[in-house]
């Protein structure tokens, strides 16, 4: 009988208590409605989204300053990168040879860009992909100097990718 109604306390508390802005796996971090993790291992593009979509997620595609900032904050590290390679993290924005347009590949709007000054740029008919920078520049205190700004990289490894995906709660609530 005690154990019930410990049970029972728990559950109704449970309840109470304010949701996280939805349910995402261990290891994976809240906005809603999205969840993402940010994986730090060296990766070019086809890696990376390999690896995402093995976890049921993408390469994140980011829509807004609030969204920027949160995958800037999973991937800072506090200090000042001594190159540029090392402040490069993956993120899901491609460019399209085909239509000359930058794309996500998650198949969402282009909607929101984060450029840093001169980007991007030295665009010679490649394939290239956006890296978000999450630290300031080591050499430029005028470039990227609040962190989280992007630029355009040929298909090297970077020394992190974040995926994204739907938290549990959406999924859940847009099957019904």
């Amino acid at each position: 009988m005690k154990t019930a109604l410990i049970l029972a306390v728990s559950l109704v508390f449970c309840h109470l208590i304010p949701s996280d802005g939805g349910q995402c796996q261990m290891g994976w971090s809240p906005l809603y409605p999205y969840c993402y993790k940010a994986f730090h291992q060296r990766a070019i593009f086809g890696e990376a989204e390999g690896i995402c979509t093995a976890n049921s997620a993408h390469l994140v595609s980011i829509h807004s300053l609030e969204e920027n900032d949160h995958v800037k904050m999973l991937t800072k590290t506090g200090h000042l990168p001594v190159s540029y390679w090392e402040n490069y993290i993956r993120i899901g924005l491609f460019y399209n040879t085909a239509t000359n347009l930058w794309a996500w590949t998650d198949g969402s709007p282009t909607s929101y860009l984060n450029w840093a000054p001169r980007a991007p740029e030295y665009m010679y008919n490649m394939q290239y992909h956006a890296a978000l920078m999450p630290d300031r520049s080591y050499n430029d205190s005028d470039y990227n100097k609040e962190g989280g700004q992007w630029y355009n990289i040929q298909n090297w490894p970077t020394r992190a990718f974040v995926c994204k995906k739907l938290n549990y709660e959406h999924k859940n609530n847009n099957k019904i």
